[in-house]
């Protein structure tokens, strides 16, 4: 019966009963050396005592090469239920034999055979870096078991890595089966699903609490990685990156084959690291002799061979599967530092293979984000608004709405859209009087107010925070505190041009809002002063009353994901900036990089190419002259 339920679809394949009996009828050493005559890397012994009305089958697996025991199982039933006994002591030894923790033993054996495999097929995946076979795995395990809350959980932390999938609700259906999870799995649960709002330092400090109290849960550890390197609000510095690695190494102490931990180490080596750092970890990533190493990031291996440039290899979006679609023209914004003829083919390439599989490994709308996204950071204005067009013609997003303002401001896309959004915007304001204001209202009238600034630098109002700052006393926590970063924003910014000199206090309470990321929702926010669009607009406040090093610092608080709208821009701000600040080496490497990614940059862009390479050259002769000949 065991065996028969060993088949090596999740966790060892027995060998053939028959041949076992064999074996053992010709060794006489015990069971580890019937298991090396056999070629097993695993023995399973146990016992089965008891009478006619109860028996209690207990079993151990253990490494033959070390005799250490990889997991133990018991199960008690009527003699006639020899099939319910053997699926419990299946399911329990797999599981433990996966990783999972014996706190949720109890939880797995509750439920069918059918769903546990499916579930630790679907956990194991995941773990290997397949997150779009991980996530089919765990539907069929919730298929099988709709209230398999463990499944649910699985299924939403898979779903962040599986980029097109989305989490299907999979935390609030686990909330409304809790009664099914353990104390532990149900802690690990109110981390990742909160029953109140909170901040994004909220957050943090779950996820820190709840690594203290189950410092073994390799996940506890992994999603307060997640937190630390995506989280909003957060200075990506030195320090953060220290913070990083040492979170994700903490994962990999655990388990060491933990993909999504190297996953995002090699991210962060990417823009973060020394060529050493991320060709250490490049090596760690292809030891794994999973074949998806080969699939997932096919460019690292130029890397982990000591090549010196990530190679971006276009055959290989023709077996990438969405996930990969969805990286794969964003490879140039993560590491840009390449030459032209190798990145600029291979990002055509991305788009066209996205496009012919719309529909079937990415959508439509996810495709079409990535390449406006993406030939804005190019410097492609032409072909990033004849994309936005077909973005508008599906629906997917409004012709109008605040990010038309916001990429008008940055990017100098649809002026003429953003203006009439402005008017769309102050209309329904008005129109709304005597009425408290959203929090929608609240971020479009914001989107207003930059576009009306930045329009004018010598514009000065304050008008619209009185009216934001009343929405905000009969706001709860934490909206209040994304309702008041707005109007300090306002605040500060007219206070800068007055010269008022409450606008450093406005400033550094509107910083210490933007670090709390009261618009947290888990991994991204929805406070817009957290996200590219908001930073620039306070690092442009800094900038106005005279703190350069202060408005670097504001950029350096984006948020670090995949699709980094207003890249271009940021890197040019932050070179321009840190050249004011006098940080000469941080302004060559921003300068720098948005230069190479502008290397295929349209004719309108040119003049602002050619400005920024003189900038360089600039630059480089301050620099050179500051360090010596030996420099």
């Amino acid at each position: 019966l065991l065996a028969a339920r060993l088949d090596g679809e999740v966790g060892p394949r027995a060998i053939d009963p028959g041949a076992v009996v064999t074996a053992a009828s010709r060794e006489t050493n015990g069971t580890s050396s019937v298991a090396r005559s056999l070629g097993a890397g695993l023995v399973l012994t146990g016992s089965i005592v008891g009478g006619a009305s109860s028996i209690v089958v207990s079993a151990e697996l253990s490494d033959v090469a070390d005799g250490s025991l990889r997991a133990s199982a018991s199960s008690t039933n009527h003699p006639d239920s020899l099939t319910v006994i053997a699926d419990r002591l299946i399911v329990q030894l797999l599981s433990l034999g996966a990783g999972e923790y014996t706190t949720s033993i109890a939880t797995l054996t509750s439920t069918s055979p059918g769903a546990v495999r499916a579930y630790l097929r679907g956990r194991q995946a995941f773990r290997e870096g397949r997150y779009m076979e991980g996530i089919a795995s765990l539907d069929e395990a919730l298929a099988i078991d709709s209230a398999f809350a463990l499944a649910a959980i699985a299924r939403e932390d898979g779903a962040t890595n599986a980029l097109t999938v989305g989490g299907a609700g999979g935390l609030a259906r686990a909330w409304r089966h809790r009664d099914r999870l353990g104390p532990r799995d149900l802690m690990y649960l109110e981390a990742r699903l909160p029953q109140t709002p909170r901040t994004g330092a909220e957050n943090l400090a779950i996820f820190e609490r709840l690594t203290r109290e189950q410092p073994d849960r390799v996940e506890a550890w992994y999603w307060l990685g997640e937190h630390v390197f995506h989280a909003p609000g957060l200075v990506r510095d030195a320090e953060w990156a220290a913070r990083v690695r040492a979170i994700f190494g903490k994962t990999l102490e655990l388990d060491p084959g933990y993909f999504p931990a190297v996953d995002h180490l090699i991210l962060l080596e990417l823009k973060f690291g020394t060529p050493e750092q991320l060709r250490s970890i490049s090596e760690k990533f292809y030891q794994r002799p999973e074949a998806a190493a080969a699939l997932l990031w096919p460019g690292l291996q130029g890397i982990a061979r000591g090549e010196e440039l990530f190679t971006y290899d276009i055959d290989w979006l023709r077996t990438a599967d969405g996930n990969g679609l969805v990286f794969a023209p964003l490879w140039p914004i993560f590491a840009p530092d390449q030459t032209p003829d190798d990145f600029v083919p291979y990002v055509e390439a991305a788009f066209r293979e996205a496009r012919n599989r719309a529909g079937i490994d990415i959508t439509l709308a996810l495709a079409l984000q990535n390449e406006y996204e993406v030939n804005l950071a190019m410097g492609r204005p032409a072909r990033a608004e004849a994309v936005r067009e077909e973005r508008i013609r599906n629906g997917f997003v409004s012709r109008h709405g605040r990010a038309t303002i916001y990429d008008a401001v940055w990017d100098g896309v649809a002026p003429g859209d953003a203006a009439a959004a402005v008017r769309l915007i102050d209309d329904r304001i008005r129109s709304a009087s005597g009425r408290t204001l959203s929090i929608a209202d609240a971020r479009d009238l914001t989107a207003a107010e930059v576009w009306r600034n930045r329009l004018d630098p010598a514009r000065a109002d304050v008008a619209a925070a009185a009216g934001i700052r009343g929405a905000a006393r009969q706001t709860p926590h934490p909206e209040n505190l994304e309702l008041e970063g707005m109007a300090l924003l306002i605040e500060a910014w007219a206070q800068a041009r007055a010269r008022d000199p409450r606008a450093r206090t406005s400033l550094d309470r509107l910083v210490a809002i933007i670090a709390d990321d009261p618009g947290s929702t888990g991994l991204t926010s929805r406070f817009d002063l957290v996200n590219f669009w908001g930073l620039l607009a306070v690092a442009a406040i800094h900038e106005e009353i005279g703190d350069f090093a202060g408005a670097v610092e504001t950029l350096d608080r984006a948020p670090w994901n995949v699709g980094k709208r207003n890249t271009s821009p940021f890197w040019r701000e932050q070179g321009r900036l840190a050249a004011l600040a006098g940080d000469t080496d941080r302004a060559l490497l921003e300068y720098r990089r948005w230069l190479k990614l502008h290397a295929d940059a349209e004719p309108s862009v040119i003049p602002e190419v050619e400005a920024v390479r003189a900038e360089v050259e600039r630059l480089e002769i301050l620099h050179s002259a500051s360090t010596g000949p030996t420099g």
